[in-house]
């Protein structure tokens, strides 16, 4: 029952410089222990004096997060969702990651897909290519056919729209290290 939050603030154009480009790194771990919370208070350190050479403004401006993309109006942590919280005017989107049974990075919050699919069973027991055959419009019409996306889609799809990333890694069941490292490896690509 371990996951890592991992808070990347994320401007996908190549002309900014790489400490502004990589902003935030914090790491917390739930059911904080000791080592957790020394995590925590190295972050909030880092970021507090400026260490990732960020304004006193860029860290005190007020930022519209659309929480699992503007899940509201549309299937949460979908392209639909994210697309609209773009259209929205959000600054970033928050979203949540699984790794599956193949060792694809997907964006998911649950370790099942029972609640928002149209399938049921575990992510990390899923290959890409099943939990691509789900629908994950939640139900709402609207939207019957939405997709489970892959972290690499969200990337590529929104890399030139200056929005911000959140993005959480779940892990309750799967191989937390090799899922970190994967998300890592694509923040940086």
């Amino acid at each position: 029952s371990l996951w890592c939050a991992v808070l990347v603030r994320r401007k996908r154009e190549r002309s900014i410089s790489a400490a502004k480009f990589c902003s935030i790194l914090s790491l917390s771990l739930a059911r904080c222990s000791v080592f957790s919370g020394i995590i925590i208070k190295i972050a909030d350190f880092l970021l507090w004096h400026n260490i990732f050479l960020l304004t006193h403004e860029e860290r005190m401006a007020m930022k519209i997060w659309a929480h699992r993309g503007a899940s509201a109006a549309a299937p949460e942590n979908t392209m639909e969702a994210f697309s609209l919280a773009a259209q929205m005017g959000a600054d970033g989107i928050e979203l949540d990651i699984q790794l599956s049974a193949d060792g694809e990075v997907v964006v998911l919050h649950d370790e099942t897909v029972d609640r928002t699919s149209s399938g049921s069973g575990r992510v990390c027991d899923l290959t890409l290519a099943q939990l691509r055959e789900l629908d994950f419009s939640c139900g709402m019409a609207a939207y019957a056919g939405a997709r489970i996306p892959t972290l690499r889609e969200v990337y590529a799809a929104f890399a030139k729209s200056g929005m911000f990333f959140n993005v959480e890694i779940k892990c309750e069941q799967g191989d937390y290290h090799t899922l970190c490292q994967k998300a890592l490896a694509l923040e940086k690509e």
